[in-house]
Parts: structure tokens; sequence; C-alpha cells
């Protein structure tokens, strides 16, 4: 077990190293990580899609959706939009799950119904030079 002058020297060697790392100027930072949703239900009463349209494209003379829809879910992971916009590439990954219900269903158990999705990432962004040397 270390003492307090052990622990108290390994905390000032991290330190320098940092203070070395600051001053070199380091150009750019790393990320990595997982983005994770995990859905336990929908409900979309009417059976529609997005847009308004019937799943199946067909309505009934009183106007409900004549077909249930098939519900899976897709996550996109973009840069920052003012104005979201499910069209264009995906930027930092995406993923979608199987069908997991028609127009409305609720999850008893979401990790057997393969409900939750992740998207991995790593990317890389430009920082500021600190200093020079």
């Amino acid at each position: 077990m270390r003492g307090p002058s052990t622990m108290a020297r390994a905390a000032a060697a991290v330190l320098v190293s940092l203070c070395v790392l600051t001053a070199c100027g380091a150009r750019a930072a790393q990320a990595s990580g997982a983005f994770e949703v995990q859905i336990l239900g929908m409900q979309n009463s009417r059976g529609q899609l997005a847009d308004g349209k019937c799943c199946g494209g067909s309505s009934e003379s009183d106007g409900t959706c004549a077909r249930d829809c098939s519900t899976f879910f897709r996550v996109c992971l973009k840069e920052y939009q003012e104005e979201v916009s499910t069209k264009g590439p995906c930027t930092f990954g995406n993923t979608s799950s199987t069908v997991l219900g028609s127009n409305s269903f609720t999850l008893a158990d979401p990790d057997r119904h393969s409900a939750r999705l992740v998207v991995p990432f790593t990317f890389r962004w430009t920082g500021l030079k600190l200093s020079e040397s």
C-alpha cells in the first residue's frame, strides 16, 4: 500500500505531465463513447407514418388507416442543425432496430426485444493552441 508521500509524488507527476502537454500546445482532442437509447414503448393510434400517410398506403372511407404499421426505430447522429432533417449522411454513425411492434405497444422486457440502440463514436475536433514555446 502506498504511503502519503508516494501518492503525493504520483499526483505531482501527473500534474507535471499535464503541464508539459499543455506547454507543447496539443492541437486536437479525441473523443470516444457511445450514444445509447432504449425504446420502452410507442403510441401511434392513427397508424400513420411521419409524413401523415397510412402504412401500406390505403385508408378506410372514414379516414382511418386500413393496415397496422411495422414499427422500428433508426438513430442517426449528425452535426448540429438549426432545422433537423432526416436527409443527408449520418456524420457520426447510425443504427436501426428490428421491427418491435405494430402501431402502439409497450415492451415488457426491452432488453429481450433488441430495443436498445447503440451508436459507438470516435471523432476528433481541433482545439485552440494554448501557448507558443
